[in-house]
């Protein structure tokens, strides 16, 4: 597994923690809210507007994807494809603020 790959898990772990996080904090437990109901819970209007459409559920789901994601790319390159580079820097670009982020990295 490349340090590229590592990283990138790493992120995804964390981003998932942090969704989960927030399940329990928010103590929502359906998987979508409506902006009314998170409203109810003190938010201003653009913070459960952004909420609700960046749920904890969603973004679970969007970490099982970019999973999904690097291990089909890993595979592909495992057997001789070379475009796994390139997708794999683009996948880790939101994560460039990182301080383990590596502007070689940066595509």
């Amino acid at each position: 597994m490349s340090d590229l790959t590592e990283f990138l898990l790493a992120r995804i772990a964390e981003d998932e923690y942090e969704a989960h996080q927030a399940l329990g904090l928010l103590g929502i437990e359906s998987e979508w809210h409506t902006v009314g109901a998170l409203r109810g819970r003190g938010l201003t209007r653009a913070d459960a507007e952004h909420v609700h459409r960046w749920s904890s559920r969603r973004v679970l789901a969007e970490c099982g994807a970019k999973r999904r994601i690097v291990a089909t790319i890993t595979e592909h390159e495992r057997i001789g494809y070379d475009y796994a580079g390139p997708i794999l820097e683009l996948l880790a670009l939101p994560y460039a603020d990182h301080p383990d982020y590596r502007e070689e990295w940066r595509a």
